[in-house]
């Protein structure tokens, strides 16, 4: 497995771990308040949608980072890759 492969694994692991903690957090709250069924079933609904969309919009916002970061790594590695080969075809 690549080094890549390995990072986009251990992102998704990261975003799935966040993503079913806040869940789990979210839910146990909602079921050890006092009140009745329908009540905490609609909280438990609304939290959950709540979470949902934000972590919807972390994820997309995560993504446009490392899309960035991506981006500079290779230009650079591009660059260092043009010097490595000039420098060894002048010497």
């Amino acid at each position: 497995m690549s080094e890549e492969e390995e990072g986009r694994d251990g992102l998704v692991s990261l975003l799935a771990g966040i993503a079913v903690g806040a869940l789990v957090g979210a839910a146990a709250t909602l079921l050890l308040a006092p009140q009745s069924g329908e009540d905490t079933r609609r909280r438990i609904k609304t939290v959950t949608d709540d979470r949902v969309a934000t972590l919807r919009q972390s994820i997309e916002e995560l993504r446009g980072r490392v899309e960035d970061v991506w981006t500079a790594v290779r230009k650079q590695g591009a660059a260092a890759g043009g010097e490595e080969t000039g420098g060894g075809e002048a010497g």
